[in-house]
Parts: C-alpha cells; structure tokens; sequence
C-alpha cells in the first residue's frame, strides 16, 4: 500500500484481507473474522482495525450487515449482461481516493456507461502485482488498464489480451499502449519556469519510478544544456526544506511528493512550501485534490486522456494484431492566483 496515515500493521491487515479475496480463499458471501480477532492477529488498536475495514468497504471488497457480521462483497463491477466489450481495471489504492489515477478512473466509468462496455475493477498494489496475479483477476475480460506506476515492480506481461497503462515508461517489450503527460514538454515548460525566475541551480526531487524518474532526467538534460546545474535526488520521504538554499529552485516529478513535502514545512513553519521556495510540481494534484497546498505545476487533461485509453484498449480488442501506441498528451504550466 502507498501513501496511508494508517499503521503499518492496520495496512498489513488490509493487504492480508485483500490477498485472500482476491486469490479465492475468502469467497464472495464468506463471514470475514471478527474485529477482535483481526485486533489480536495483527496487534492493532479497535480505531485503527475500524479504518482499515472502512478502507475495505471503500474498495467495494467487504460489507458489514447490520447485527450479522461483515461479509466478502464480489469484487467491483459495472458489469451490463451480453456487453460485447469487458474490460478490467487495476488501480493502485490510497486512503483519500483522490489523484490523478482517480480521475482518469472517472472519465473511464462515464465513457464505459456511455459506450456500453461492462467495466471491472480492483485495487492492486506494487507489492501484489505480478503476471499471473494480473492473469487471475482478468480472466473473462478481453482488455486490462492499468492506472498506477506498476512498471516499477512489475518486469513483463505475457497476456494474450490488450493492456493500456497510464503513467508507464517500461512498454514490456512492445507490448503495452501507454499514455502520459509528454515528460519532452513538461521539460521545456519547467526550464522556462526556473529562467524566469532567475535560478541557476534547481534540486529535482523524484521518486524511484521509471516514468518520473525519465522527467527528471530530461528536464537535467536541458538544464545543464543551458550552461546551469542540477542534480537528482531520488526519494520518496519528506526532507528537511529548514536548511536549503533559498536561492535554488525545486522540481517535484509528483505531485504526492511535493503535497507530503509541503504538508510537513506547513506543520513545522506554518507556511506554505511554495510561499517561501521556488517550488514546481508536475502532474497537477493540487488542482484535482481539494487537500493540496496550491502550487505551480504542470498538468495536462487527465480526464481527455481516460477517454482516449478506454478508446485504445477497444481499438485493439477490435482489431487483434493492433501496434500498441505510447501517447503523449501536451502540457500547461499553472500558477495559483496566490502566486502570480
């Protein structure tokens, strides 16, 4: 699991119970063990053994029924009976449910009701996600998106069905369509934005995943092509902004760093991160979640883009033999009225 305020042992809980719905040995309909007994397996607190279930039920996995128990609930489906096109969905789980996997995840759900296809979907973390768990939970599908980073784990996929992924940069040998904001113009976007500003150093802060991880690479290359200096400092942690140079600008490849990193200095400092650095995120979270410090980024149209993956994915159930695509959407640099 990623990016939770929950205990590691209420997460080692959730994971524990999603496992087994998912690998079959807890059934649709199956009593799950009761709170107490989840407490004690697990060693955590009655609140925090509550939030997890909470986070269950949230995923449509479970159901508590009223002086019965809580029960498996069939995994998560806008399932419509004959649809000529059944497509399965794996999107990584966060407690807040808001980001830019979620709202590609909207725009999938409103244009498969549109289109008529019958629309499955899971939960499904880096530390689950594999060839043949893939296989498993998509059998009876005839197309898989996937809406995470899962390229950073994951090395191959052996599927005899299409797969379209959002946020990629590993294709799988050619065997992925993938989509993403252009990570060229994103660049280009946050040299200006920097130049502008006047740095000539700038720290680029990225997590250890392949697609963030080639943003911060290209945007180096450019800058450092300008006669000024960079440097990469992968990390997924907070840091320590008290004793940084005020004069460097600072480049987030996520917009989850950069909203955990400013939600830090707010607690110690009382200001906002971007109020006293020169700070710049890319992929826009502060614009789709309401619980983000603004801040200058760079996005693109998350939503335009679920509707063009839903539309690649049919295309190649529809012509098999198709040549999967990597599309880049264009960028556009945001600034808060705050800011400007």
């Amino acid at each position: 699991m990623q990016n939770t305020t929950l205990p590691v042992n209420a997460i080692k809980m959730i994971d524990y119970l999603r496992e087994s719905i998912h690998s079959g040995s807890m059934v649709e309909g199956k009593r799950i063990p009761s709170i107490r007994a989840l407490m004690n397996e697990f060693d955590v607190s009655l609140g925090s053994a509550k939030r997890a279930l909470d986070c269950l039920c949230g995923m449509n996995l479970i159901e508590t029924v009223p002086g019965k128990g809580t029960f498996v609930k069939s995994l998560p489906s806008y399932e419509i009976p004959d649809a000529e096109i059944r497509l399965m969905v794996f999107l990584l789980w966060s407690e807040n449910n808001r980001g830019i996997f979620s709202e590609i995840f909207h725009s999938l759900q409103s244009e498969a009701v549109q289109k008529g296809y019958s629309l499955l979907f899971t939960y499904l973390g880096y530390d689950l996600v594999s060839n043949e768990e893939v296989a498993k939970i998509s059998r009876g599908t005839n197309g898989i998106i996937m809406l995470g980073e899962y390229d950073r784990t994951l090395e191959d996929l052996t599927l005899p069905i299409p797969i379209v992924a959002a946020e990629w940069h590993k294709s799988m040998n050619g065997k992925v369509s993938i989509f993403d904001l252009d990570p060229f113009n994103a660049a280009e976007l946050a040299v200006q934005y920097f130049s502008e500003l006047g740095n000539k150093k700038v720290c680029i802060f990225t997590p250890d995943i392949p697609a963030l991880k080639n943003r911060a690479n290209l945007f180096m290359e450019r800058w450092k092509g300008m006669g000024k200096e960079a440097e990469i400092i992968m990390s997924e942690q907070t840091i320590d902004f008290s004793g940084l140079d005020l004069n460097c600008g600072y480049l987030f490849t996520s917009g989850w760093l950069l909203q955990r990193n400013s939600e830090k200095y707010y607690e110690q400092f009382g200001q906002r991160l971007p109020e006293v650095y020169k700070t710049l995120g890319i992929d826009g979270r502060s614009l789709i979640d309401h619980t983000c410090h603004p801040t200058p980024c760079i996005t693109t149209d998350w939503r335009l883009m679920g509707k063009r993956i839903i539309e690649e994915c049919v295309n190649r159930i529809k012509t098999p033999g198709r040549v999967p695509v990597r599309t880049y959407f264009p960028c556009t640099l945001c600034i808060p009225k705050v800011q400007q």
